[in-house]
């Protein structure tokens, strides 16, 4: 008569037959062929890794070429996403650092943090401000838009000259 076998005795009866019939010959067969091949065996190695290697970018390429093109799109997507939210955590963990380095680097230089324009005399920019008052019309508004436009570039020019005299052009 038959006794009932537990799932887990047909599941190593299983994994034994495994082990005994593809696991043992397979290495058994490695080891004939690494023994007859002898001193080109690095060389067969090296070739077959290469082969392996190549193979698997064949298949990559295959698998590319055979994808949908709809999922092109949605993929440029992704890869964008991912490297803006790289770039984010990248900008956090440099602020991050910056805070933390800031107190050790006054520490060691003081002069570092200050303000280096305050030692020449140089104002920093100061925008025009808006008239004060209660009703502001649009005419004063595009008042203050064109003087603002006409202080910037009096500004550039006048900077461009600087430089320039500073070239000696």
């Amino acid at each position: 008569y038959r006794t009932k076998k537990s799932n887990t005795q047909i599941i190593n009866m299983g994994v034994v037959h495994f082990l005994f019939a593809v696991v043992m010959p397979a290495i058994g067969a490695c080891s004939f062929v690494a023994f007859r091949l002898g001193p080109e065996l690095p060389k067969a190695a090296r070739m077959g890794g290469q082969t392996i290697g190549m193979g698997y970018n064949y298949f990559k390429v295959a698998l590319k070429a055979l994808r949908p093109k709809s999922h092109g799109p949605a993929e440029l997507m992704q890869t964008w996403r991912q490297t803006g939210q790289q770039a984010d955590a990248f900008t956090r963990e440099v602020k991050w650092n910056l805070l933390k380095a800031k107190p050790i680097a006054e520490e060691y230089f003081p002069g570092l943090t200050g303000d280096p324009l305050k030692g020449f005399g140089i104002k920093p920019d100061e925008p025009i401000k808006m008239p004060e008052s209660e009703l502001i019309k649009g005419s004063t508004l595009l008042d203050v838009a064109f003087s603002e436009r006409n202080r910037i570039k009096e500004k550039q020019k006048t900077k461009k000259r600087e430089e320039e005299t500073l070239m000696g052009f």
